[in-house]
């Protein structure tokens, strides 16, 4: 029986000497242990598959035969073994280098996060400095660019648990939201 074939990697491939291998060719040399089949494999166009099984020049196709309506009214698939759409696998050591750092880092969509994970901090960070600038100068500077940094920098530490304590809020309204229990006046 011919079995139609057409190479998608890691699915069917053809290796130098003309024999076939993959996770597809794999799965149908399972069937002929099982079932004691003879069968050859036929190199077809993906395009051609669907027909020369439903005209018998097929037993069955191996490959890049997506399932739709159209084709399963003239057709039997078997049970999806594959579902998911592109994907390109690289090795890693092709890609890793400064470009691919700089573009990653460039990327929209690590800085999309980046701001996500930043941006409620900064805010925080800003309201501390607002209500400890004139009661707690010297952890949270009056000037602005210098007191709101250093509260990004109390916000930080303190929501990423690190704890640092070079910064601490002093004021009732900055200060005890923080905790509980607070045994100041």
């Amino acid at each position: 029986m011919a079995i139609g074939v057409h190479s998608v990697p890691p699915f069917v491939m053809k290796d130098r000497d003309g024999s076939w291998y993959g996770l597809g060719v794999d799965m149908m040399k399972a069937l002929e242990r099982s079932l004691q089949l003879d069968y050859h494999f036929v190199e077809t166009a993906p395009g051609d598959m669907v027909a020369k099984v439903a005209d018998g020049t097929l037993a069955a196709a191996i490959g890049p035969v997506p399932i739709n309506a159209r084709d399963e009214a003239v057709i039997d698939f078997s049970q999806p073994y594959y579902s998911g759409s592109v994907g390109v696998a690289l090795r890693i050591v092709d890609r890793l280098g400064p470009r691919f750092m700089l573009e990653l880092l460039t990327s929209r969509a690590f800085l999309y996060m980046l701001g996500l994970l930043t941006g409620p901090v900064f805010i925080i960070g800003a309201l501390i400095w607002l209500l400890e600038r004139r009661a707690n100068p010297e952890q949270f500077e009056p000037r602005p660019a210098r007191g709101v940094f250093s509260g990004f920098w109390w916000a930080t530490v303190t929501m990423t648990t690190v704890g640092y304590g070079d910064k601490a809020p002093v004021t009732f309204s900055a200060g005890c939201w923080r905790c509980s229990g607070c045994s100041r006046p």
